[in-house]
């Protein structure tokens, strides 16, 4: 996993840093073009360190988790893990979501 720093965010008053978390599946080093794993994927979130801990804190209560480390090869497993994985990535998405819609708003001229 790679971190990268990007800025900071308001909330409830107080200035957060932003990290962007950044993950990759299916590498298979020099072998790109194996037949076994045809799919690669990288993908990233800009979030706190707070968020991302009470997101990941409440999936491993909701759910049970009981793993060192969240890893998705593990989590498609089951379907308990399938719904915990929706429930964290469901978590981000509404975050960026909301993240777009605040970036576009600012974005439009003020008539007022």
């Amino acid at each position: 996993m790679l971190y990268l720093a990007r800025g900071s965010t308001q909330s409830k008053g107080k200035t957060a840093m932003q990290v962007i978390y950044c993950d990759e599946a299916g590498y298979t080093g020099n072998k790109l073009f194996d037949a076994g794993q045809p799919y690669f994927t990288y993908a990233s979130v800009a979030t706190t360190n707070d968020e991302a801990r009470v997101v990941l804190q409440e999936a491993i209560a909701r759910f049970r988790l009981q793993m060192p480390e969240i890893k998705g090869a593990k989590l498609v497993k089951s379907n308990r893990g399938k719904d915990a994985a929706l429930f964290i990535l469901s978590q981000f998405y509404q975050q960026s979501l909301m993240s777009e819609a605040v970036s576009a708003m600012s974005a439009l001229p003020h008539f007022w």
